[in-house]
């Protein structure tokens, strides 16, 4: 049978392992005429705890992310995952001078303490993912404003809360932003999305710190290599009334 299948012994035919499972070789000894015969034929197994499969024709199993575990062998999906007792506590730590408020934008770049997935920052009741650490927002209110991410299947929530001291806002002032959700992955290929203020007129990207290139929104990004990366684009023709904006990705 090909990879991702097992025998049915029934109608001799090779079809998908079923979610839940995975494709082992199970060995079997026969005695035809008084002599020993090995045979091994592809069989499914169900995926341990701790693991998972979530489609059809699999070869192996998925652990459930750090810190996170599920209850019976043979699951098919993420989901089931859940925090293990003993975890550590999941906090948020702001980084780069964040949250910063330019007019009537906010800027959030931050860390936290163990893996998760699927993370939703909300801002004044607005809510966006934020899974790449980096999340911008408008919001109509610069002194106080609440921000809470939600992370998955961590039953925890953070809320933080800032007196912001507004900034005035300069029409001459270059500024970077991600809009559109900002990111988006699809294999090994990346788009990022932006919009600016201010007179600039063009930009210069850079990934991981190599020599920059021009760029304009949307920046297609080709073959990028699976792990984390930073990307950053500059506002040019501005002077020194500008501000870069820089933020991590993962493909």
């Amino acid at each position: 049978c090909p990879e991702g299948q097992q025998l049915d012994s029934t109608f001799f035919l090779c079809v998908g392992c079923a979610p839940g499972t995975y494709q082992t070789m199970t060995e079997e000894v026969r005695v035809i005429q008084g002599k020993a015969f090995k045979e091994s034929y592809p069989t499914a197994r169900e995926c341990p705890i701790g693991a998972f499969s979530d489609k059809v024709g699999s070869t192996s199993c998925r652990r459930c992310p750090l810190y996170l575990t599920n209850d019976e062998p043979g699951s098919d999906s993420q989901e089931k995952c859940y925090v293990t007792p003993g975890a550590p506590d999941l906090e948020l730590h702001f980084i780069n001078n964040t949250p910063r408020v330019t007019g009537n934008h906010v800027e959030m770049e931050f860390n936290i303490t163990r893996p998760t997935l699927d993370l939703k920052c909300t801002l004044d009741n607005e809510e966006k993912d934020c899974s790449s650490g980096y999340v911008s927002f408008y919001t109509h209110n610069s002194k106080v404003f609440e921000f809470k991410v939600s992370a998955y299947n961590t039953r925890v929530d953070f809320s933080e809360k800032a007196r912001m001291v507004p900034t005035v806002f300069d029409p001459n002032f270059c500024l970077v932003w991600l809009i559109n959700d900002g990111i988006t992955v699809e294999g090994n290929t990346v788009r990022v999305y932006f919009d600016h203020s201010g007179p600039a007129t063009e930009f210069r990207c850079s990934l991981d710190r190599k020599n920059g290139f021009p760029c304009k929104n949307p920046v297609e990004l080709s073959y990028v290599e699976k792990g984390r990366h930073r990307f950053r684009i500059v506002p040019l023709r501005c002077g020194i009334k500008r501000r870069a904006l820089s933020f991590r990705f993962t493909v």
